[in-house]
């Protein structure tokens, strides 16, 4: 009989650490996915500029290209990623956001390789 409740402790034993170890897994997996650059789920390019002078200025350069809006915009246009805002050069710059998200979002620029 000793024998039996032995084999029933180690079993309920096992049972708990294999439990143990799903939950710190599942932990582990949700912890690393919300981690993700590509959780953006709304991105809203908004101009609030009033009066611009006409001149390219460069918001952006990666390694090939600049690009340049027709006018002094760099101050007043936004991304609003997820409602937060961040001036688009910023959002660029930090990697929140991609150009071509930009650009797919409605940002309108001029593209000039280096």
């Amino acid at each position: 009989m000793k024998k039996i409740n032995d084999y029933i402790k180690k079993y309920i034993l096992y049972i708990v650490i294999a439990m143990l170890i799903v939950v710190i897994i599942s932990i582990v997996l949700v912890i690393i996915g919300g981690r993700g650059k590509s959780i953006k789920t709304e991105l809203v390019i908004e101009d609030r500029c009033d009066i611009t002078i006409q001149s390219l200025e460069t918001f952006y350069s990666d390694e090939k290209y600049d690009y340049q809006f027709s006018s002094d915009k760099s101050e007043c246009t936004y991304a609003i990623i997820n409602n937060e805002e961040y001036l688009i050069k910023d959002a660029l710059n930090k990697g929140l956001i991609t150009i071509e998200e930009a650009e797919r979002a409605g940002l309108e620029f001029y593209k000039s390789e280096k």
